[in-house]
C-alpha cells in the first residue's frame, strides 16, 4: 500500500510539470493530453486510497466549490450564449474532481512540501520549453506556446515566488539552483512582455525578501542588509530599464508596454499608441454594465463574451478580469462561492500564522503559511487582469493551497 502511495505522488508531482507546459495547448493537442493524464490521476488515487477519501479539513472548500460548478451548470439554462457556458461548465465538472482528488491526496508535510517545489521546478522547464520554441529574434512578444502572454507570465511568477522563497529555505548548492532558476523565471516572464508578470513577481519577490530580513528583532547588522539590498534593487532595475529601452529587440517586446503602462498611470492614455489596455477597460465597463442587469444570477457563464464580440472586438474572448468575468456571468452568488474559497484559505493560514507567533509553533509551517498567504494574495491581483477561474492550473494550485491550509493543523 505505501508503495502504491508513492507511485501516485510521483506521478502528481510529474503531472504538475505537465499540467504548466501543455494544459493551454489546444492546437497541439497538449490540453487533451492534459486531460487524459488529470483523468489517470484521479482513477489512480481513488483506487489507492479504495473510494475513502477525508473530507472533514475540506468539507467547507468542496462545498463551495461544488456550488460554484453546479451554478455554472444551472446558468446553460438562461444563458445568453449556452453553447459556451456548458463548455466552460464540462471543464469546471473535471477540474472539481481534480481539485477534490488533490485535497485527499495531499494529506502530510511531505507531499505538500513536493510540490510547492514542483511549482517552482515547472515554472523553469515551461521557461526552456517557451524558449526552445519561440523565435525571439522575431522581436515579439513570447505567446501561446504555454498560454496566452499574460497567462504565462502570471504563472511563471507563481513559480518565481516559490523559487525566491527556497532560496531563503535552502542552504549550499541547493540555494545556487534556485537562484539560477529564479533568473530564468525572470527572462521568461520579460520575453513575455507582460506587464501584470513583472508586478506580480515584484511584488511577490519584495514581500517574500521583506519577510525573511525584517522578522524577529531589527538590529544594526540586519538594518545594514536591508538597506544593501534595497540599493542593489534600484541599481538593477536601473539597469534593466536601460537594456529595455535600448534594446531594439527587447523594447519591442517590452519596452513599447511599460511606456504605454507609464503613460496610462500618468495621462490616462493620452499618448499611447498601445490600445490593449484601454480595449481592456471598455471590456471591463461593459461586462460592469450587464452585471447591474442581473446582479444575483448573471447572464449565464462566458456570456459577457458574447457581448463583447458584437459591441467591441469583432470575436468571442472574454474580458480580462475575473471578478467582472464571474460577477457578469454568475452574480453575486457565483462570485461569492468562488472567492469564498480564497477567503477562507486566508483566514486559515493567518489564524495559524498568529497561534504560532504566540505559542511558538513549528516555524517550518509559519514560514509556509507566508508563503501560501502571498501565492494567494498575487492570485487575486493577477485576476484584475486576467480570466482564471476555470483553468486547470488554477484549480491545482486552489488544490496544493487547501491541502497546505489543512497540513497546518496536524501535529
Amino acid at each position: 500500500m505505501i508503495y502504491q502511495k508513492n507511485i501516485v505522488q510521483y506521478y502528481f508531482l510529474a503531472l504538475i510539470f505537465i499540467v504548466y507546459t501543455f494544459s493551454f495547448q489546444t492546437a497541439t493537442g497538449g490540453n487533451v493530453l492534459t486531460n487524459i493524464a488529470i483523468a489517470a490521476f484521479i482513477a489512480l488515487e481513488l483506487l489507492v486510497r479504495r473510494f475513502e477519501v477525508e473530507v472533514k479539513y475540506n468539507k467547507v472548500f468542496l462545498i463551495m466549490l461544488g456550488g460554484f460548478v453546479a451554478l455554472s451548470c444551472l446558468s446553460i439554462l438562461y444563458s445568453v450564449y449556452p453553447s459556451a457556458t456548458m463548455t466552460r461548465s464540462n471543464t469546471l465538472i473535471l477540474n472539481y474532481l481534480f481539485f477534490f482528488v488533490i485535497c485527499d491526496h495531499l494529506n502530510t508535510a511531505g507531499r505538500i512540501e513536493s510540490c510547492l517545489k514542483a511549482i517552482a521546478w515547472s515554472g523553469g522547464v515551461a521557461t526552456l520549453y517557451m524558449l526552445f520554441h519561440a523565435d525571439i529574434n522575431m522581436g515579439d512578444r513570447i505567446t501561446n506556446l504555454i498560454g496566452n502572454a499574460n497567462t504565462a507570465a502570471i504563472y511563471l511568477a507563481f513559480s518565481a515566488i516559490c523559487a525566491i522563497y527556497y532560496i531563503f529555505k535552502s542552504i549550499g548548492k541547493y540555494r545556487v539552483f534556485y537562484s539560477i532558476l529564479y533568473l530564468l523565471l525572470f527572462y521568461g516572464i520579460l520575453l513575455t512582455g507582460s506587464r501584470t508578470g513583472l508586478m506580480l513577481i515584484t511584488l511577490g519577490s519584495v514581500t517574500v525578501y521583506g519577510y525573511f530580513n525584517l522578522r524577529g528583532k531589527l538590529t544594526v547588522k540586519k538594518l545594514i542588509k536591508i538597506v544593501m539590498a534595497v540599493a542593489i534593487l534600484i541599481v538593477l532595475l536601473i539597469v534593466v530599464y536601460h537594456v529595455v529601452m535600448t534594446n531594439d529587440l527587447i523594447y519591442s517586446i517590452v519596452g513599447v508596454r511599460i511606456e504605454s503602462l507609464v503613460d496610462i498611470l500618468t495621462t490616462g492614455g493620452k499618448n499611447t499608441t498601445e490600445n490593449s489596455t484601454q480595449e481592456r477597460l471598455e471590456m471591463k465597463r461593459l461586462a460592469f454594465h450587464y452585471f447591474t442587469q442581473s446582479p444575483i444570477w448573471g447572464i449565464g457563464l462566458g456570456g459577457i463574451g458574447y457581448y463583447i464580440r458584437e459591441q467591441i472586438t469583432g470575436y468571442y474572448t472574454f474580458c480580462h478580469d475575473n471578478y467582472m468575468e464571474l460577477l457578469s456571468g454568475l452574480g453575486v452568488l457565483g462570485a461569492m462561492l468562488y472567492y469564498g474559497i480564497h477567503i477562507t484559505l486566508l483566514k486559515r493560514f493567518s489564524r495559524f500564522r498568529k497561534i504560532a507567533d504566540a505559542e511558538g509553533l513549528d516555524d517550518c509551517k509559519n514560514d509556509r503559511a507566508f508563503l501560501c498567504i502571498v501565492l494567494i494574495g498575487c492570485i487575486l491581483l493577477s485576476h484584475g487582469f486576467i480570466v482564471h477561474y476555470y483553468y486547470k492550473t488554477e484549480f491545482m494550485l486552489l488544490g496544493i493551497l487547501v491541502g497546505a491550509s489543512r497540513d497546518q493543523y496536524r501535529e
